[in-house]
């Protein structure tokens, strides 16, 4: 399960990295409006079942580790950022693709989806946390 997680947050990673190039790349115009349905998609169709295979392996790992000591007890809340902002940037990306043809909608729909990338610095804490717990740090 251990690898399945890591696999997971790793795609995740992926494609997020993927998902900032895309807003960044394609910010006015008709770029704007197709990265609005390209993000939508991938939302959709990888980023939500990623999240949820992240959560879910994720907890099933916590049970094995219950009481989460200090370390993980760390790594769990610095963790919990990321997911809660990929959840929070995912709503923003459906109401923005149901504004897709009204530039200013755009234009601050972008802006809102790219504060989610401030999650990154403790996603990349709690990964560093998890590597360590594993012994692999």
């Amino acid at each position: 399960m251990r690898v399945l997680h890591f696999l997971a947050v790793g795609m995740w990673t992926g494609l997020l990295a993927a998902e900032v190039i895309l807003e960044w790349s394609c910010r006015e115009g008709a770029a704007a409006r197709t990265a609005a349905v390209v993000h939508y998609w991938l939302d959709l169709l990888v980023e939500a079942p990623l999240v949820l295979a992240v959560t879910a392996s994720g907890a099933y790992l916590l049970l094995g580790a219950w009481p989460p000591g200090p370390v993980l007890a760390w790594k769990l809340a610095l963790g919990a950022v990321p997911i809660v902002s990929c959840c929070w940037s995912i709503t923003l990306v459906v109401r923005r693709y149901g504004r897709r043809d009204e530039p200013e909608a755009l234009a601050a729909g972008r802006r809102r989806v790219l504060l989610s990338a401030l999650a990154v610095g403790p996603g990349v804490v709690a990964l560093y946390l998890g590597l360590r717990l594993q012994g692999l740090m």
